[in-house]
């Protein structure tokens, strides 16, 4: 596949077709801050960057500060199913490839908090098929990626229940814009040169997204995430799988194949970063040929000494790998057991 993806223009995308410019902005969801970035220094807009994870809001913050347009934009830590501001707060709110961190259950609720703090444009961006074929194969192979790809027909028969909806497929990203009010056209200086200046920026400034998670990374992990041992699924009857989502958004996912009380073979797939990728295969290297009772022994302690240890702000991944692995393993004892006991 042609490697023509580009993060910077799928968002300069999303920002042109939602008419967003000249706006005080929310941008839900927004991680490492790239649409934040662009908006506030390509588009003229006041920017409220919210996330639930504090370590990429702090990212975040760092790449703004490092551009010159702080005083454009404000970071908050918040849960976009909660929102604490008032009905009509913001001009336009704008997602981008945010809902598949969100359990499905949810989704709705994020979509009606977005639309209830807006007055005018609610712009959604997410990955189309095709754009998660290009991430297994090209960018991130050791990951699966189809499991984020949202239903465009759910997000738009749900925002279709507010209002007029305006629609653009790309190849890699589809653009759905509620539109609350028009947004009337008017006269802005001439942002060209502004423009090109922070484009050029923000291409760097993906690179160095891409960079920072692996900077901190000791050898073991950054070996474990290249190449992960047991990625992927296996199935049969005689496999036991669970799944888990962790409270960052990534999921975790567990695939055991238990004899007579032993785990004979173990595989997992997340959707999470390179730390998540490193604790499930350092995890399923730990479950190799071990006894149920000393499987139930793995901790998030275990995981991180067996990485040499994870930095700071990945800890919870270790965590994350534990807790989906014993609550697969209660689920086990639970359906399994009593049989094998009885056999």
């Amino acid at each position: 596949m042609a490697s023509d993806y580009d993060p910077r223009q799928e968002r300069l995308e999303l920002l042109e077709f939602a008419r967003i410019r000249d706006v005080d902005l929310l941008d839900i969801g927004a991680g490492q801050g790239l649409l934040t970035l662009l908006a506030a220094g390509t588009r003229n807009c006041t920017v409220t960057c919210i996330d639930l994870d504090p370590v990429k809001l702090e990212n975040a913050r760092k790449i703004i500060t490092k551009a010159g347009i702080s005083e454009n934009v404000f970071f908050e830590q918040q849960d976009a199913r909660r929102l604490s501001y008032p009905a009509g707060h913001f001009s336009c709110v704008a997602c981008y490839s945010v809902l598949h961190h969100v359990p499905f259950e949810d989704r709705d609720q994020v979509v009606a908090e977005a639309v209830r703090v807006a007055r005018q444009n609610v712009a959604f961006a997410e990955i189309t098929e095709t754009c998660a074929r290009y991430f297994d194969e090209v960018l991130h192979p050791a990951e699966n990626h189809q499991d984020v790809v949202v239903d465009q027909m759910w997000l738009r028969h749900h925002l279709e229940s507010f209002g007029k909806v305006e629609v653009m497929n790309k190849k890699y990203t589809y653009y759905l814009v509620l539109v609350k009010n028009d947004l009337k056209s008017r006269q802005t200086r001439d942002l060209k040169e502004k423009e090109k200046i922070f484009e050029e920026f923000a291409k760097i400034s993906q690179e160095e997204i891409v960079n920072q998670e692996l900077k901190d990374y000791n050898e073991r992990i950054i070996e474990l995430f290249h190449d992960p041992p047991n990625w992927g699924k296996i199935e049969g009857n005689d496999i036991i799988s669970h799944s888990y989502l962790g409270p960052c958004g990534d999921k975790m996912t567990f695939f055991l194949r238990i004899n007579k009380g032993i785990v004979q073979k173990a595989c997992f797939t997340t959707t999470g970063c390179g730390a998540s990728v490193a604790t499930g295969a350092q995890t399923t290297l730990l479950l190799d040929g071990k006894r149920i009772t000393d499987a139930a022994k793995i901790d998030a302690e275990m995981i991180d000494k067996a990485l040499g240890g994870l930095p700071k702000d990945h800890k919870h991944c270790a965590e994350l790998a534990s807790r989906t692995l014993h609550q697969l393993l209660k689920k086990y004892a639970f359906r399994h057991a009593p049989q094998e006991h009885s056999s």
